[in-house]
């Protein structure tokens, strides 16, 4: 009788009361031992006669890890015993983490437990939802899954702070894993630059959330490393106030790291970050002082053990192979093409040869001795192309030219392109010369801004600012006005980054609107959509419930784009419109209708960006007893009462023109005439300037902050006017976050 038979015995044999001993020490055996399927029927055997929460837990734990990979009965084991504990606020959370990790490994257990993910719900109990989302960060990371995704990013907008944060740590990872996949090293760049914005969003999105600092500290890392060869002490100082952050951290939160996943895997991808970050650190040290070296032997060797603490370390990661795979990538497209010019530049041919050869008659690491070769290829390779021509002496000049120029290096670098004339016998740069980049070819690290929005108070201005990240000024050339710019990203609850830029009219009305929109278009080759975003007076309709415009909601224009109401033929006493028809892009139209199918089902992530935003800003809703509303007699009209949740969000045609409208009876007649819910001056300049130039489309969102009424614009105070910008600004992020975002590199 075999051992696994004679724990089938015992487990038959033993009395209720006993069970759950014998399934612990059956249990710790099975993981003790090597993966053994002969055992799989004794494990299940153990699952179905388990009395306590923890007996459960350990024989699904030994069924996951004793069956096969084709083992089918094993699978539906695991799901009855999910399906029979849904609603265990343990046993629930533990059964699903089980099954995800078997479906790494077993198709059957991969579709079982995709089918549980993808029902998931954000009324689901909280340790359900985060096991959940753990799960699908495993799976997708181990083969990418576009249902589990979506899933993801719904779950990425719950109400839930720590359900909310999980999903946006989860993706975050994903974006590290697919950093990797980038075709060229501008793309890994800009890609490593998501994945570190993302996880500032996870960071942000819980008030101790480590897990993502130490990533988000890694990729900051990196990042910089990548700029050491035109600005050595700088990015080193920098990688070394990174790497000791980083490790203070790990230090003093070694008992919050990943505090609800204690697992192997995650304690070995936290000890990875700071690795990561330690070799980084000490390879800046070492090129930052590369003018001072006089031992080549150690200081080779030292940068090899960088390079292969990044290279070879890093890839067993279990159930995170991909990230793995991304972290020791980063070794060969950054690391590597960051040292070869430095070596190519300190140490010959044969001096290297030497090196090597004296490493090898000592007590040399493969590992070490591997990067070693790795790092003289690369320098070969770089002496053989000439592309390690910049000199001591002509970094140094562009570290003076970028002072004298008053921005840093890489700046300068952005914006020129270098010309290198070699003419010395040792190969080495004799001088640089700098001229400017040939129209159109900006060279930019970071993906140019494709979508542009427009604001004309400055209160408008301050409310799209809450709404973005990484926020950056910038002044275009040209002379005169409207050349001030802030660069900022939202990221994308789909996939990728959106970099925007913000403007702000020199004065109100659409003339200056349609001059900003102009010069935003000239100053910015890639936008790809322009949107007006601000406050406007509301067209109400007490009559009508369901058409009745308030004060905080939001009004966007639909397809029949805005109404000039101003442009025409006066005739006699009658004005004849004739205003041409705008339409607004589609795309954007497209993403307020995806917007509009979730809002039906209860989703509208505006609500928490207003939240965050009015709580940034120390703002408040305002006082309902000031939304006040008046008849043609001045007597003060009672709201209809609706049951959907405020503020409201209304697609109708706008109304604009270059004046300040006060009067209600002629709010009025706009509304009869056009059927438009805002009233406001800048939106048609905007889609004036974006049709002439038929290279961008164009959309209008606006927060109502008042009547079109002079009669209570003593009520309808600033305090509004605060509450409907950022409620504007707010769905402009929702818009803007729900499309795919972009990663162009000029």
């Amino acid at each position: 009788m075999s051992e696994w038979q004679d724990w089938m015995t015992r487990l038959d044999s033993a009395a209720d009361a006993d069970v759950d001993d014998v399934i612990h020490e059956l249990a710790a055996q099975m993981l003790a031992s090597p993966p053994d399927p002969s055992a799989t029927a004794v494990a299940m055997r153990a699952l179905a006669r388990a009395k306590s929460d923890l007996s459960v837990r350990s024989a699904a734990m030994a069924l996951a890890y004793t069956a096969s990979a084709d083992d089918v009965e094993a699978v539906e084991s695991l799901e009855r015993a999910f399906e029979a504990r849904r609603r265990h606020a343990f046993l629930a959370p533990s059964l699903l983490g089980t099954l995800s990790l078997f479906g790494l490994r077993n198709a059957a257990a991969r579709v079982g437990v995709t089918r549980y993910l993808l029902r998931l719900r954000t009324e689901d109990p909280r340790p359900l939802l985060i096991a959940g989302l753990k799960a699908i960060g495993l799976l997708c990371d181990r083969e990418d899954e576009p249902a589990l995704r979506t899933k993801l990013f719904a779950l990425a907008v719950s109400d839930d702070i720590a359900v909310r944060a999980e999903a946006r740590q989860q993706i975050a990872m994903l974006k590290l894993a697919d950093a990797l996949l980038a075709d060229s090293h501008a793309g890994l760049t800009a890609s490593l630059a998501a994945a570190k914005a993302a996880f500032e969003v996870a960071e942000e999105s819980e008030e101790v959330r480590p897990d993502a600092s130490l990533f988000r500290l890694m990729i900051d890392a990196v990042l910089q490393f990548d700029n050491i060869e035109f600005n050595r002490e700088a990015a080193a100082e920098r990688v070394g106030h990174l790497g000791s952050e980083l490790r203070e951290m790990g230090g003093r939160r070694a008992e919050q790291i990943f505090r609800m996943d204690r697992s192997p895997a995650a304690s070995q991808i936290a000890h990875r970050c700071e690795v990561v970050a330690s070799a980084l650190e000490a390879a800046a040290k070492e090129v930052a002082n590369a003018a001072k070296w006089t031992n080549f032997d150690r200081s080779v060797v030292r940068l090899a053990e960088c390079y292969s603490e990044v290279r070879y370390r890093s890839a067993a990661l279990p159930g995170y192979e991909r990230t793995g795979e991304t972290i020791a990538g980063v070794a060969d497209r950054v690391v590597k093409l960051r040292l070869g010019p430095v070596l190519a530049r300190k140490v010959g041919r044969e001096s290297f040869e030497e090196v090597i050869r004296h490493y090898e008659a000592g007590e040399s690491l493969p590992e070490v001795l591997g990067g070693l070769q790795e790092l003289q290829r690369v320098a070969l390779e770089v002496e053989r192309s000439g592309t390690h021509s910049l000199s001591e002496g002509a970094i140094g000049n562009i570290r003076a030219m970028a002072a004298a120029a008053g921005c840093t290096p890489e700046e300068l670098i952005r914006r020129f392109s270098v010309t290198i004339e070699q003419n010395d016998r040792d190969g080495l740069a004799a001088y640089t010369t700098l001229r400017p980049s040939p129209p159109g070819k900006r060279r930019m690290k970071m993906p140019l801004p494709t979508i542009g929005i427009i604001v004309a108070l400055p209160e408008e201005f301050d409310a799209m600012r809450a709404m973005i990240s990484n926020e950056n000024r910038y002044r275009a050339p040209g002379s005169g006005g409207g050349r001030e710019y802030l660069l900022g990203d939202i990221l994308s609850v789909r996939r990728g980054m959106h970099q925007v830029v913000i403007a702000q009219t020199m004065d109100m009305g659409n003339t200056s609107a349609a001059s900003r929109a102009s010069k935003m278009l000239m100053d910015f080759d890639e936008l790809d959509e322009i949107i007006m975003c601000g406050i406007a007076g509301g067209v109400p309709n007490p009559a009508d419930p369901q058409e009745h415009v308030r004060l905080g909601d939001v009004v966007i224009s639909n397809r029949k784009g805005v109404v000039q109401y101003d442009f025409g033929k006066q005739k006699g006493r009658v004005f004849e419109d004739r205003h041409a028809p705008r339409p607004p892009s589609a795309r954007l139209l497209e993403a307020v209708q995806m917007l509009e199918q979730d809002k039906l089902s209860g989703q509208r992530p505006w609500d928490a960006h207003l939240r965050n935003g009015l709580a940034a800003r120390s703002l408040t809703v305002p006082d309902a007893s000031t939304d006040v509303l008046l008849d043609a007699k001045s007597g003060q009209m009672e709201h209809p009462v609706v049951t959907e949740a405020r503020p409201r969000v209304f697609l109708s045609p706008i109304a604009s023109a270059n004046v300040v409208q006060g009067d209600f009876r002629k709010r009025d007649q706009l509304r009869d005439q056009f059927k438009v819910k805002a009233v406001e001056m800048e939106g048609y300049g905007v889609a004036d300037a974006t049709w002439e130039y038929e290279k961008a489309g164009y959309l209008v969102v606006r927060g109502i902050c008042d009547y079109c009424d002079v009669r209570t614009k003593h009520l309808q105070t600033d305090v509004w006017k605060r509450y409907a910008a950022m409620a504007a600004a707010a769905y402009v992020c929702a818009l803007i976050e729900a499309m795919p975002g972009t990663q162009r590199n000029v």
